[in-house]
């Protein structure tokens, strides 16, 4: 009896111990291999892309584009121009379903407009055999900002936070340390208010040196309405989401914030800084702020991260290994909390005119892998897509690499929600149409602050009525 129950345990022991199995394992797939099978039905074929010139688009047209080309057969053809021209001829695309691109650039504050026009493919629609296994999309971790009604419209392929940036060098001076410190009362530092922004400022403002304290992108263009309202300004002062509800109320008569005093002291605050910047400021968009910073004559300001891209390379710009980074600086009189910042996102969207939808598919899979994310990563220092990289030693290495703590920031910024994509209005660019040429007006000195922001706020409360939402 005693040797039957023996023999019982030790059966019983051998079957729940782990073995190691003697059948070979089936080998895992790479993305290369997978594509070089999946492919061949789309072979000789050409994907047309039409995208912004941005970092990581370039890097994607001559490094990853032709890569793709010899695993799989599939031609990439891609037209990288500025972001005017690759919104209208997009959206004239769309519009007119004439099929011209297969891929377009999606930035993601327009997403809310694409969606109600119906404009793009839901890329859950892709049957499971054109997904590669070990593809992960939800890693990405700004795909959330792409998802409309549970439809994915958009796959990010770069992900930058407009940052503070200041010159390294000139803040760890000892002689402009002490000057500034005897001037000023405190240690020159990253600011954290806009006092501090705006004495920092007035210090480094030398235009008989060729060295200006601020810049900004001011021009009569988008551009001015993003950096103020939408993106920059007016969150550091407390004014979220555009100053809009999402009841589509601006004025504060009519519940909305756009007019607040928050707002007006933020507007003031742009437009006072503005002696402080080149001189041509004014004409300044967000290409010229890139340009200024890679021509050494800015010592701060808030800067999108494709830009910075640019003033970290050493083929481009003077002051690559001089830059630093941090968190914006805010205005604690109004910003009680919220975001702070914004995470700016360039997506590939897959038209529902394009005429080789499922090769464009493999392509964004190719390009967006957790492998390739990392070489962008890598080869630009600015831009992360996913959150396995971005929480990984990767992230710190290149932080050291090219001197700074962009990915330190933009690590707070996702894990503390201090950077925030546009709010889902489909009324998007009517509202930054209106919007940019009623700021220009204070720029130019031709009104107040006070009276710039109100004819803002209930020129949009009329849009509104107008376009029927009346609850």
């Amino acid at each position: 009896m005693h040797k039957k129950l023996v023999l019982t345990l030790a059966i019983i022991l051998i079957l729940l111990t782990p073995t190691i199995s003697l059948i070979a394992q089936p080998k895992q797939v790479t993305i290369k291999e997978w594509l070089a099978e999946v492919s061949k039905p789309y072979r000789g074929i050409t994907i047309t892309w039409i995208t912004e010139s941005t970092p990581p688009s370039l890097f994607i047209r001559d490094v990853l584009a032709p890569e793709f080309e010899k695993i799989t057969g599939i031609k990439v053809k891609v037209e990288a121009t500025s972001w005017d021209e690759m919104y209208r001829k997009s959206i004239a695309d769309m519009e007119a379903k004439t099929g011209i691109y297969d891929l377009v650039y999606v930035e993601q504050d327009i997403i809310a407009f694409y969606a109600a026009k119906g404009y793009l493919t839901d890329i859950r629609t892709f049957p499971k055999k054109l997904w590669y296994p070990n593809y992960d999309i939800w890693d990405i971790f700004s795909l959330k900002y792409y998802v409309v009604n549970d439809k994915i419209l958009a796959v990010p392929f770069e992900t930058f936070i407009k940052v503070y940036a200041y010159r390294k060098d000139l803040f760890n001076d000892p002689k402009e340390r002490a000057t500034f410190k005897a001037k000023y009362g405190w240690d020159l530092r990253p600011p954290r208010t806009w006092e501090e922004y705006k004495q920092i400022a007035e210090f480094f403002y030398r235009p008989k040196q060729g060295l200006y304290g601020h810049v900004a992108q001011a021009a009569t263009h988008p551009c001015l309405f993003y950096e103020v309202v939408a993106e920059t300004i007016f969150p550091t002062f407390g004014v979220h989401y555009w100053g809009i509800t999402l009841k589509r109320r601006a004025s504060v008569e009519e519940g909305g914030s756009l007019n607040s005093p928050a707002a007006v002291a933020a507007l003031t605050m742009y437009i006072d800084l503005l002696k402080y910047a080149p001189p041509g400021v004014r004409t300044y968009t967000w290409d010229e702020v890139g340009a200024a910073w890679c021509a050494g004559i800015v010592t701060q300001g808030l800067i999108y991260g494709d830009q910075l891209a640019k003033a970290i390379d050493p083929k481009v710009s003077k002051v690559a290994g001089k830059i630093d980074v941090a968190l914006p600086p805010v205005e604690p009189k109004y910003y009680k909390g919220g975001y702070i910042g914004y995470m700016d996102m360039g997506g590939f969207g897959i038209p529902i005119s394009a005429r080789h939808k499922e090769a464009a598919w493999l392509f964004i899979q190719w390009v967006t892998c957790k492998e390739n994310a990392a070489r962008m990563m890598e080869a630009l220092g600015t831009s992360c897509i996913r959150r396995s990289l971005l929480f990984s030693p990767l992230a710190d290495e290149i932080d050291k690499k090219y001197g700074f703590h962009y990915f330190e920031v933009m690590r707070k910024g996702v894990e503390f929600h201090l950077f925030e994509g546009a709010p889902p209005i489909p009324e998007h660019m009517i509202i930054v149409d209106m919007g940019y040429k009623i700021l220009a007006k204070a720029i130019a000195g031709k009104v107040t602050p006070k009276q710039c922001l109100d004819e803002l706020a209930h020129a949009i409360d009329a849009k509104f009525k107008e376009l029927g939402y009346t609850n």
